[in-house]
């Protein structure tokens, strides 16, 4: 098993400061009267999905590494005799 990468460890401290964010968000639209608007969001949502994306690449592209590298290995023992 590989370790984490950087772009994953990022994407994780940037899903947990989101979540940090949204709490205080949270309770400060509860003291607010009348329509809120989020412009925050407009920033905030497509770096977190630029990172998600990037980081489950980066998972998927490692599996499938790991699954050619079994499955070759595998094949090699039936063909060396």
């Amino acid at each position: 098993m590989k370790k984490i990468t950087k772009t994953q460890i990022t994407t994780i401290v940037l899903l947990m400061s989101y979540a940090i964010w949204e709490f205080y968000v949270a309770r400060w639209v509860a003291t607010e009267s009348g329509p809120i608007i989020r412009v925050d969001l407009v920033v905030i949502y497509p770096i977190l999905i630029l990172f998600i994306f990037l980081s489950l690449g980066q998972f998927i592209k490692r599996k499938k590494q790991i699954w050619n590298v079994h499955y070759l290995t595998i094949i090699s023992e039936f063909i060396d005799f």
